[in-house]
């Protein structure tokens, strides 16, 4: 029972220093790092309970009672460093990637605590709790305190590097201290806690950090919050009698009749009007329109012609200067009001130095001939929408010049190297139903992703690899251009295009050009012409009666090994030369068909023999094998193999046997191939002399 003692005082002191925040008693609770606080401080009660209740049934000795209660009391614990480090997360919200791994490493301990405690009711892995109530702590209990305590440290670091990288925030300094000292305490009592399980460190850890929590982060966010909501109530209450002020300062000014000229003179939608009196030059300048929709005075001055040249050459974009500068003139402009009742002008305006495109109107009461009335409002978004109009427009004609040019454009887009935002020129019907953006951002990234539905896959890990900005800007500085082959899928079918990009400059501005063309018939045609080129290489090397290697092949063939002789790189091998007996008896007996069949059988058998070596067929019925490797070590045995006769030779028929000689590549006294060849050639004429002599006289 005495074990229950710190739970309860624990869970006392947390309800009655935090119940404004478990009630919701105040609006400002309801932010996101404040409801996390919440949800934390729930699990916190939680783990009190199930510790007050383990002091309770370890007392009264049942045993399986407090087996499920310790189940809970595990739970509890991890899912409370759960919301700890979603609290930290939250709080300091940099957005970084050890945030997210900070969640994901949290996320991943209460899963893996939920399942060894469902794991442990079945087979203990994580404790056991005897029929006296002793409590055995078992390996895995050490594993996930220690994966605990490992992110408690990591996340304190986290909290004290930011207030390191916020020294200047003296105020949260000492919330950051304060986060950072919250997990090192309880890491060091849960790490205490390692050891002497039955006393309940972990609960004074969470008191003492709760307490620390309230007393300089809660505390002090919530002081800073109620001085923010007097300060709002102040500003509210002094922007009501400002405007209590500004109304009846309106309903003075709307009996005037200077601002009855101006009501009747302008519309609605003018930022800065002026009413001159043209004897003196006197104005008044009235300025931006209110809510209410009316103009309040602002400046009173004279010379107001001079005072405009004078101004014009800070206010006025260059370019437009000149014209405006022209048309302030006095008389000019008193000539122009009195043909047309009004005059009217755009220029550009430079308002925090970016050129804004302005209408000047200009006339005088209809009663008042006296005064001059100017009303000057923005037509920069108007402007700007027409330029892209026609920017637009010439664009279209570009695209409608290059694809008669080309005639192969599927789509163009214009690519900003800095922000990477796109625009799609225009595109082919097929290609527009693949559904892919006409404008947005990271052009690079949004290609690799629409690439995984619309690049054939045996394509795309290339397409992924090669298609980046970095690769695309340095094969440009390189070569002037980046160009790309691949399939594209259009209509469930792939179809060879190219990618090309290029630099343009556009109002002094670089850009990307890159273009989509369709080249599946020229590509098409450049395999077909690759492979056709391949088999004519190869049929030119076969024989077309046998299907081995012909004289033209062992030509080559020849020619490499001398090379190789020459340079002494040339491994060991051997020549066998096979000639087909009686060939002159069946051709002249049987017929040219009967010796094709004879040879092609032939041919077979020495295929079969020499079955690791190239075959030549350098005549009508001779053969010569080049042996390497595991049948020049087998040389021997393959010459009896292929010289062997049947025991009854009555029964040999023309054109069945071989006659085969052998001889091997020797430095001392072989030059090249032929020296070899001629060697063995002899040795086949000495073989076929012997053969013909033993089958005559059978």
């Amino acid at each position: 029972m005495y074990y229950s003692a710190t739970g309860l005082l624990a869970a006392a002191i947390l309800l009655i220093e935090n119940q404004d925040i478990l009630l919701h008693s105040n609006s400002a609770f309801q932010k996101p790092t404040w409801k996390v606080y919440r949800q934390f401080l729930i699990s916190v009660l939680v783990y009190y309970a199930a510790d007050i209740t383990w002091g309770i049934l370890e007392s009264g000795k049942h045993d399986r009672l407090l087996f499920a209660d310790t189940s809970v009391y595990f739970v509890a614990m991890a899912v409370g460093i759960v919301l700890w480090t979603r609290y930290i997360v939250v709080y300091l919200d940099e957005g970084g990637t050890f945030e997210r791994l900070l969640t994901y490493a949290g996320r991943a301990i209460a899963f893996l605590v939920t399942v060894m405690t469902i794991i442990n009711f079945f087979h203990p892995v994580l404790f056991t709790v005897d029929k006296e109530c002793v409590y055995h702590a078992l390996p895995f209990r050490y594993i996930i305190l220690i994966s605990q305590i490992i992110l408690l440290f990591l996340i304190s670091a986290y909290a004290l590097s930011s207030m390191i990288r916020h020294g200047s925030m003296n105020g949260h300094r000492q919330r950051y201290r304060t986060l950072g000292s919250f997990g090192l305490i309880m890491a060091v009592c849960l790490f205490a806690q390692l050891w002497y399980p039955y006393l309940p460190l972990y609960a004074t850890a969470y008191m003492l950090g709760t307490c620390l929590l309230r007393a300089f982060v809660i505390g002090d966010e919530k002081e800073a919050y109620r001085l923010g909501l007097e300060e709002a109530t102040r500003i509210a209450e002094l922007k009501q009698s400002v405007e209590k002020t500004e109304k009846a300062y309106r309903n003075a000014l709307r009996t005037s009749s200077v601002f009855e000229n101006i009501v009747s003179a302008l519309s609605e939608d003018y930022f800065n009007v002026f009413y001159i009196d043209l004897d003196t030059d006197d104005y008044i300048e009235y300025g931006s329109r209110t809510e209410a929709g009316f103009l309040s005075a602002e400046n009173h001055g004279t010379n107001f012609f001079e005072e405009s040249k004078a101004n014009a050459r800070s206010l006025i974009y260059e370019e437009d200067r000149g014209r405006f500068l022209e048309a302030m003139e006095k008389e000019k402009l008193q000539e122009e009001i009195r043909k047309n009742g009004t005059f009217i002008t755009q220029y550009r305006l430079l308002i925090n130095g970016v050129p804004t495109y302005v209408n000047m109107k200009a006339t005088c009461g209809k009663q008042d001939s006296r005064h001059l009335i100017i009303g000057i409002n923005s037509i920069d978004a108007q402007m700007k929408d027409r330029a892209a109009a026609l920017r637009a427009r010439e664009e279209r004609k570009t695209y409608m010049r290059l694809s008669a040019l080309v005639g192969n454009l599927i789509v163009l887009y214009f690519v900003d190297p800095e922000t990477e935002r796109f625009t799609e020129f225009s595109a082919t019907r097929d290609f527009d139903e693949l559904g892919i953006a006409k404008q947005g951002d990271a052009f690079f990234r949004t290609t690799r992703e629409n690439g995984r539905w619309t690049v054939h896959p045996e394509d795309y890990e290339m397409f992924c690899s090669l298609v980046t900005l970095e690769n695309v800007l340095h094969a440009i500085d390189q070569d002037g251009m980046f160009s790309y082959d691949y399939r594209l899928m259009r209509g469930g079918l792939p179809t060879y295009v190219r990618l090309r990009a290029a630099r343009i400059e556009e109002n002094g501005k670089s850009m990307l050009i890159i273009g989509l063309l369709d080249e599946d018939a020229q590509i098409r045609r450049e395999q077909k012409f690759a492979h056709d080129l391949s088999e004519a290489k190869r049929m030119a090397t076969v024989d077309a009666l046998t299907g081995v290697k012909n004289k033209h092949a062992y030509q080559q063939w020849e020619e490499r090994i001398n090379a190789k002789i020459l340079s002494g790189d040339q491994e060991p091998f051997a020549v066998a030369v096979c000639d087909i007996n009686n060939m002159k008896t069946v051709n002249d007996r049987y017929g040219h068909k009967e010796g094709d069949a004879c040879i092609r059988q032939a041919c077979s058998r020495i295929c079969r023999v020499f079955d690791h070596s190239p075959v030549f067929r350098i005549g009508g019925d001779e053969f010569v094998v080049l042996l390497t490797g595991e049948d020049y070590a087998r040389r021997e045995e393959l010459l009896e193999e292929i010289n062997e006769l049947p025991e009854d030779l009555s029964s040999i028929r023309a054109g069945e046997t071989i006659s085969t000689g052998m001889a091997r590549y020797r430095k001392d006294r072989h030059a090249s191939l032929s020296a070899v060849f001629e060697e063995a050639d002899q040795e086949m004429y000495r073989k076929k002399e012997s053969m013909k002599a033993m089958l005559d006289s059978d």
